[in-house]
Order: C-alpha cells, then sequence, then structure tokens
C-alpha cells in the first residue's frame, strides 16, 4: 500500500497545476483513488505517529535553517542548497 500511496500522489501531483494540492478535498479524492475512506484518512493523518513526523520535519528545518527546496542535508553534516543538473 504505501508505494502504491505514493505513485498515486505523484501521479495526482503531474496533473495539479504547479505540483500542488490546494486543499484537504484534493488529498482526501487522491486517496479515495486507491481506496481509503474519508475516515480512515482523518483517523491516518490525526494519528500521533503523523504528528510526530510533522514535528520532527519542522524541528529539522528549523535547526539546518532550510528556506527552500531542493536544499539537501548530507550525514547531518553538510548543506546543499542549490542541485544542478548541468553536464
Amino acid at each position: 500500500m504505501k508505494n502504491a500511496t505514493g505513485t498515486v500522489i505523484i501521479n495526482a501531483l503531474s496533473g495539479v497545476q504547479k505540483n500542488t494540492i490546494k486543499s484537504e478535498k484534493e488529498l482526501i479524492e487522491i486517496f479515495s483513488s486507491i481506496g481509503v475512506s474519508k475516515d480512515e484518512f482523518r483517523k491516518g493523518i490525526e494519528s500521533e505517529k503523523v504528528n510526530e513526523t510533522v514535528n520532527e520535519w519542522k524541528f529539522q528545518i528549523r535547526k539546518n535553517k532550510i528556506k527552500g527546496t531542493p536544499t539537501l542535508i548530507i550525514n547531518n553534516k553538510y548543506k546543499i542548497k542549490e542541485v544542478s543538473n548541468s553536464k
């Protein structure tokens, strides 16, 4: 289910302007398309594990002074602000 969820979200984002989900309703629709009910979605999104994960992300963003994406932190030591695919 985890891999299917990621694929569905990526596919949904590829069809959304500027690759953003603008509302909880849109997110619920995406999860609904893979068989997750609105109640299951709410139970998951409001779970202690999700809240802990989001709080950890927020902490890491503040700690590493991340201002935008993509920003890579390597070995909790090096910050790379821009990634270039130049050849």
